[in-house]
């Protein structure tokens, strides 16, 4: 940089973040595919979420398991959000609106057990993925959604639905040690789903 710094390529510092996390997440395999274990929850502390104690992985997993399993089972294991109009994504809204309403569960930590369930349909979405977005696209404001359990799920399908709405503007999921990574191209804001609670375009 024209500072004397000098940046490390973006694609480096990610590829270098996952190898880190690889043993500890991506590489423990997923027992079964249509039910959420004890497992599916301990694992996401590697990826610094906050279900963190003994007490908090029962309390999640119990409640996980209880409100999502029906609907997890009834998904194909193979299916992939390349292969799904933004139309499509109800049976996804429903599972990740059934998770975002267990104690303690927002989208971070839904879509970390999640994913390991349905890795080519589910991507990881934190905090950072979500503002990121929501940011770029000038609406900022669906982040408060993000935080309450009614409008969760909302917001998710709409980071996970962007440029998908049309071909010339497709999302793809990389894999990238096994993890799949939601990354859009172009930004046309024309081929969006419609963002929860918004008003004309």
């Amino acid at each position: 940089m024209s500072s004397g710094v000098k940046a490390q390529l973006a694609s480096e510092v990610l590829i270098s973040f996952c190898r880190e996390e690889w043993a500890h997440y991506d590489g423990v395999p997923d027992r079964d595919p249509t039910q959420i274990l004890p497992d599916d929850v301990s694992v996401t502390v590697a990826m610094n979420s906050f279900v963190s104690t003994a007490e908090k992985v029962r309390s999640v997993h119990r409640g996980l398991a209880g409100k999502c399993n029906s609907t997890l089972a009834a998904m194909p294991v193979n299916a992939d959000l390349r292969d799904h109009h933004p139309d499509d994504l109800a049976d996804v809204h429903e599972l990740l609106d059934r998770a975002c309403h267990v104690r303690g569960v927002l989208l971070a930590v839904a879509t970390k057990v999640l994913w390991r369930k349905r890795r080519s349909l589910i991507p990881m979405l934190d905090s950072v993925v979500v503002s990121a977005y929501l940011d770029a696209l000038g609406r900022s404001g669906l982040k408060a959604r993000a935080e309450h359990a009614s409008g969760a799920a909302a917001v998710g399908i709409f980071v996970m639905c962007l440029g998908n709405h049309h071909r010339s503007s497709t999302v793809i999921t990389q894999p990238l040690f096994g993890r799949h990574v939601v990354a859009v191209w172009p930004w046309d804001q024309r081929s969006l789903p419609r963002a929860p609670g918004a008003g004309p375009r």
